[in-house]
């Protein structure tokens, strides 16, 4: 099994439940390789999509190998003009207006290694976030921070070393001071330059706040030599036309938001949220993918995937998990295909469980348009034996999923997940998103109200801090 799955930021093995996984298998069958059209046509028929523009970015992501002598990459997320719009709605801003400017500035797409220093480097924290831009010019404008500008705190130019050089020869350093969420002092430098096309940052945070600059440009230098041997990046042709445009896929993932459960007293007393909702992008995939190509046909082609979302529930009381997984695709035709694969795993996001078996069941409750249900064992050193029942169903283009865990009962039931399938339905039918599927005769309307703050989407690009 070699899945394609994308790692949101801050889950624990203490996870009472399943995370259903975003997980694809490779294909690499003819027929799907066969529908593509001849590249002359692409490239004057469609855009670019981040989910194709990421796989430029991929050759260019760090192993441990790479780092200095006890770093290490503790994780990769994507970001996109999209992305960046749907955090910008959790906040109170226009969507629209994000991605439009993002687009203007000529981003294409983002990726983001977190780096784990030793405990005796000169920085606590750090990520290397490598922009695709649309050409060398608006890659420079990234590194004089005149586009994807730092947005956040108090931001103060630094005089680069002597005989500093970083990519392209004029890198640019930012120190930005701020608070952190405890409400003490915190700071922090941007490390900013360019190869090409690409626009490279490493965020990094000292151990002390009077820290000079030092400790982030050695790392610079030493990450920078690296992406060195990679060879020039080019922009890729577009091969694959994505399902939506991206002012739809924003559109349709906020509205998909309203569909998230939030009366956690209907699962159990004491049932808590665990943690904030995820967002999943077809760009986070084709990233992670040991197949790019293969995953960007299946999610765009196949299954015309515009987005999924992710919510977890747990109870203390009575010791169970509740998971939804909403996914948004771009025609009744890939929902069904997202439903019906015959090697769709279930995969939790947590590297210390793994599936020990998944087995097909008759549903016991029909809902939507074509309904299945599946019986997942996970395996764990705290549960060796964890059965979860999972159901799955579609409306037009949206397939939904309610997945039911006991970590404590050896013998839950599939019927025990009927309730909560029902509660699935219920939200689903009294959002948002059966209006923002459907077609739209006229321009995109307006996504609706704000959510709730605690179900806003979880924005687990910004560990260390905003987008800039």
């Amino acid at each position: 099994m070699n899945p394609v799955h994308s790692r949101p930021r801050h889950l624990t093995v203490l996870l009472p439940l399943v995370v259903v996984s975003l997980a694809l298998a490779m294909v690499a069958g003819q027929a799907v390789r066969a529908a593509r059209p001849a590249a002359p046509f692409q490239a004057a028929a469609f855009p670019l999509s981040p989910e194709e523009a990421v796989t430029a970015i991929r050759p260019l992501q760090l192993q441990t190998s790479d780092l200095p002598e006890g770093y290490g990459v503790r994780g990769t997320s994507v970001d996109t003009p999209a992305s960046e719009a749907i955090a910008a709605y959790a906040q109170g801003v226009d969507p629209y207006a994000v991605l439009q400017a993002s687009e203007a500035e000529g981003t294409q797409a983002c990726s983001e290694q977190q780096l784990s220093p030793p405990s005796g480097a000169i920085v606590s924290a750090a990520l290397l976030r490598i922009c695709l831009m649309s050409d060398a010019a608006s890659a420079q404008r990234v590194v004089q921070n005149q586009a994807r500008m730092i947005n956040t705190g108090t931001v103060t130019p630094q005089a680069a070393p002597v005989g500093l050089t970083l990519g392209d020869g004029s890198p640019a350093i930012y120190r930005v001071d701020g608070t952190d969420a405890m409400g003490n002092p915190s700071a922090s430098y941007r490390v900013r330059w360019s190869r090409g096309i690409t626009a490279l940052e490493l965020v990094a945070v000292p151990r002390t706040a009077q820290a000079d600059a030092t400790g982030p440009t050695d790392l610079a230098q030493r990450l920078d030599a690296v992406e060195a041997t990679r060879g020039p990046v080019t922009l890729p042709q577009a091969s694959v036309p994505a399902p939506v445009t991206e002012a739809q896929r924003v559109y349709q993932v906020i509205a998909a938001q309203s569909a998230l459960h939030t009366n956690t007293q209907e699962l159990a007393p004491d049932a808590q949220p665990f943690g904030r909702p995820r967002l999943f992008l077809p760009a986070d995939n084709v990233l992670q993918s040991s197949n790019p190509q293969a995953a960007l046909m299946e999610l765009d082609q196949v299954f015309q995937r515009v987005g999924a979302l992710e919510a977890g529930f747990s109870a203390a009381s009575n010791k169970t998990g509740w998971n939804q997984t909403i996914y948004v695709d771009g025609s009744a035709q890939g929902a069904f295909a997202e439903l019906t694969r015959p090697n769709w795993v279930f995969v939790p996001e947590v590297d210390s469980m793994t599936v020990r078996s998944v087995t097909e069941l008759t549903p016991p409750i029909q809902l939507g348009d074509a309904t299945r249900a599946r019986k997942i064992v996970i395996s764990s050193p705290i549960w060796p034996d964890l059965v979860n029942f999972a159901i799955a169903w579609t409306h037009g283009s949206v397939v939904l999923q309610a997945t039911i865990a006991n970590y404590v009962t050896a013998n839950p039931q599939l019927s025990d997940d009927i309730a909560w399938a029902q509660l699935v339905e219920r939200d689903y039918q009294a959002s948002a998103l059966p209006v923002a599927v459907a077609p739209q005769p006229t321009a995109t309307p307006a996504p609706g109200p704000t959510p709730p703050p605690d179900m806003m989407l979880v924005d687990r690009r910004r560990t260390l801090g905003p987008r800039g």
